[in-house]
């Protein structure tokens, strides 16, 4: 009974987190030829999975040399091999402006490629936060979030954006 609970709550956190994973950019391993020994890659932005057969939906999807192939694609989850999330890429500029209207002092030092909050914490490109201090850091990773969440929101409305543009 012990392995059927602990099986049960891994499959949940799981699913949790790729459900959380909905919206993101992913990138995509797949087996692909008769012997499955070709590997396709694709990028798209994760739109659904199916949790019975782990077939994912993927929107504006490019190849590996970034062409983009489709609109919407499923891709059957018996072939994907991995699948990992693409981060929104930070804007630290922007980063230091949403800190400072909390309130944080907050600056950009280039050489370290981080945000200086107040010489107490630095705030790395790829969502790093280093300090000690852990009632700084959770104010620092609620700002972050909400940069993150806009970042994906930009990111979510581009092929929009470029669809516009070409038209």
């Amino acid at each position: 009974m012990a392995d059927s609970f602990k099986g049960s709550v891994m499959k949940k956190k799981f699913f949790d987190m790729l459900a959380k994973s909905i919206g993101a950019q992913v990138v995509v391993e797949r087996a692909a030829g008769l012997d499955g020994e070709q590997i396709d890659m694709f990028r798209g932005r994760l739109i659904s999975f199916n949790p019975d057969t782990m077939d994912i939906w993927l929107a504006d999807v490019m190849d590996k040399d970034g062409m983009i192939i489709a609109k919407e694609m499923m891709i059957n989850g018996e072939t994907i091999i991995s699948m990992r999330t693409i981060p929104p890429v930070l804007d630290l500029k922007d980063l230091a402006s949403k800190l400072k209207k909390a309130g944080l002092e907050a600056r950009v030092d280039d050489e370290e490629g981080a945000v200086d909050v107040g010489k107490k914490a630095l705030i790395y490109r790829s969502g790093q936060v280093v300090t000690t201090n852990d009632k700084l850091r959770t104010k620092l990773e609620k700002v972050l979030d909400a940069a993150y969440d806009e970042s994906l929101e930009r990111v979510r409305a581009l092929p929009a954006i470029l669809a516009n543009s070409s038209a």
